[in-house]
This record gives structure tokens, C-alpha cells and sequence, in this order.
């Protein structure tokens, strides 16, 4: 598939994607940010969102743990209101027919975007 599709956060179109692809149930296309400070902020999400799951699986004392989460947070330039983003905010694609699908489980990584459909 080839088609440009536009994303949308909370009703307001943040990016064209193009080059979409289809692999059931995954869609992935390379995402084209209005304002590319959005782009950067939800691919730093994604880099969180990654050493998170290595950290619970290391089972850390509670406190450590935080420190770690805090330290990462510090690292990456992340506040926790940016946290929110992929979980909380309402994402959805309208695609070029104009039908409109919510997104799942949304990552962004190297200027692509993925999500299940």
C-alpha cells in the first residue's frame, strides 16, 4: 500500500504519514510531523517506554527503581505530562477515503510510526 494518510491527536492533524503498510494486525508508515518538536517528544516516549519494560523486568527494589525512572526521564528531557501521550491522547488516522480508524499501541521510532489496527 501506498497511500498518505493524515494523524491525528486529540482531533487535531499532528502528521501525514505515508508509505503505509500492512502487516495483520500492525500498520506502520513514515510519519511526517507538522511540528517536529511532536515528532521528537513521542519517539523519546518510545525510548522510554522500552528501557521501562527492561526495568521492571529487572525487579528492582521500589525505590531504585524510581531513582532509575526519574534519572531516564532527566536523560531523555521527558516531563511525566509527556508520558501521556501515546496512552491518554486520543489518536486516530483518516485515510485518504476519508474513513476515520482509531489507533492502538502506538510507537514512534526513526521518523516511522506504528500501530495496531
Amino acid at each position: 500500500m501506498s497511500q498518505s494518510i493524515l494523524l491525528y491527536l486529540n482531533d487535531v492533524a499532528v502528521a501525514t504519514l505515508q508509505n503505509l503498510r500492512q502487516e495483520t494486525p500492525w500498520f506502520t508508515a513514515t510519519a511526517h510531523f507538522n511540528d517536529v518538536a511532536v515528532g521528537e517528544t513521542l519517539e523519546r516516549v518510545t525510548r522510554f517506554r522500552t528501557f521501562d519494560q527492561h526495568l521492571e523486568a529487572l525487579d528492582l527494589p521500589e525505590d531504585e527503581e524510581e531513582d532509575r525512572w526519574e534519572a531516564k526521564l532527566a536523560e531523555l528531557g521527558l516531563a511525566h505530562a509527556d508520558l501521556g501521550l501515546d496512552f491518554d491522547g486520543q489518536w486516530s488516522v483518516v485515510m485518504e477515503d476519508g474513513t476515520v480508524q482509531e489507533v492502538r499501541s502506538l510507537r514512534f521510532e526513526d521518523g516511522v510510526v506504528q500501530w495496531r489496527g
